[in-house]
């Protein structure tokens, strides 16, 4: 069941061009379960690399020596992570079995199981902590911030890559209604799929200071048609009800927002 959860978690987070509905509508064992799991994160690791990079950069990941990936599933990002820093990278899920499944990608990081409600690290021991499209599914946003604060250094930084926010999406016209479903479904699972636009005050309420900027992410007119067609089998795979076929949008646009927050001296 939890591992079934952690496919759904990322499979609503979606970016362009995404192929959701693929493994979705058909009941997997765990190794394919697994497998789809990882064939999502790689095309999320795919749709956010260039910003992705460029605030890793920012923060300056190459003179990081403590690194720490919260939510790093079947460890797309660890290459990069560890690739890009000279110090030790922490790659940590709440589940172990992603954590095994590529073995090669976690070679020279240190894989941890646990919570990101309760950091198994020392007060003020992290450079770095590092999510992509986490947010959204922890019952307590608040509580993993208060955490990932404890554990920085001050003067470092936790930095949300990706957190989307369906009450910000614009469909038209608005017949279709895809984007309300999505967001029933979603908190029906127990998401929060407005969560973006609370986490500037979350983070500051731990005494981050918050810096944020939004991805595009506008369907161009020939991708609008594969992309109703994703979203279908994604609505379909949150156990939403149906959409019909055949795309009735003319513009469909999907916030995703990064915050990088800085723990003060």
């Amino acid at each position: 069941m939890r591992l079934r959860r952690m496919c759904l978690r990322v499979r609503m987070c979606r970016g362009r061009k995404v192929d959701a509905g693929a493994g979705v509508k058909k009941k997997h064992g765990p190794a394919e379960e697994l497998e789809a799991l990882d064939a999502q994160y790689r095309r999320q690791a795919a749709w956010f690399r260039g910003v992705r990079a460029n605030l890793l950069r920012r923060v300056g990941i190459g003179a990081k020596r403590q690194v720490l990936e919260l939510g790093c599933g079947t460890g797309v990002v660890t290459e990069e992570l560890t690739r890009r820093c000279r110090g030790q990278v922490f790659a940590m899920d709440m589940d172990s079995a992603p954590l095994r499944l590529r073995p090669k990608r976690m070679k020279g990081a240190r894989p941890i199981v646990a919570s990101g409600e309760a950091l198994p690290f020392a007060d003020g021991t992290i450079d770095l902590v590092f999510t992509q499209m986490l947010f959204m599914w922890l019952p307590d946003p608040g509580s993993v911030a208060r955490e990932a604060a404890r554990v920085l250094k001050a003067g470092c930084e936790l930095l949300l890559v990706a957190e989307p926010d369906f009450g910000g999406r614009i469909e038209h016209p608005e017949a279709s209604r895809l984007g309300p479903r999505m967001s029933a479904a979603l908190r029906a699972l127990g998401a929060d799929p407005e969560v973006a636009r609370k986490m500037p005050q979350t983070l500051a309420a731990e005494g981050f200071q918050v810096n944020m900027g939004v991805h595009p992410s506008l369907y161009q007119p020939d991708e609008l048609a594969a992309a109703w067609e994703d979203e279908r089998g994604f609505l379909e795979s949150l156990g939403g009800k149906p959409a019909e076929p055949g795309c009735p949008l003319a513009f469909l646009f999907m916030p995703y927002f990064w915050f990088l927050a800085r723990k003060g001296r």
